[in-house]
């Protein structure tokens, strides 16, 4: 019988070897996981141009700021944050978007009912199309 001062309890080795085998297996587990879900990601932007250009009128005319970020590229810095500032502007009407191609650069032409206009510069990185939300002087 196994009490106080008498010899310890004998550890048995395979269930310590179970379940070091099972610690080790739930480790690797969750590193393939955390691995497979950032590749299954779809990389920030659209496909082409044109696409673009849709999904950025449409998040505006939404005011959908989540919709906004995952367009936008370029050297800017908390994207939420200018996401939700370019969704925020107070507009009565709708925005309109088209692909302006000017001497070679790709841009959207953000258009509003009153006649304003902004060209946003636009980058292909890696065969997706982002925007750069900072006007360009064009």
């Amino acid at each position: 019988m196994y009490g106080i001062g008498s010899e310890p309890r004998p550890v048995s080795r395979t269930s310590t070897r179970v379940l070091r085998f099972l610690a080790f297996s739930m480790v690797v587990g969750w590193v393939v996981f955390i691995a497979l879900w950032i590749h299954a990601e779809p990389p920030p932007g659209a496909p082409s141009p044109d696409e673009l250009a849709r999904a950025y009128e449409s998040a505006l005319n939404n005011r959908q700021p989540d919709g906004v970020v995952t367009l936008l590229g370029g050297p800017v810095e908390g994207s939420d944050e200018v996401a939700k500032y370019l969704v925020g502007q107070p507009h009565d009407g709708r925005w309109h978007v088209s692909v302006v191609v000017l001497d070679g650069d790709t841009f959207l032409a953000v258009n509003d009912d009153r006649g304003l206009t902004a060209h946003l510069p636009t980058t292909n990185v890696d065969g997706h199309w982002q925007v750069n939300p900072l006007v360009s002087p064009r």
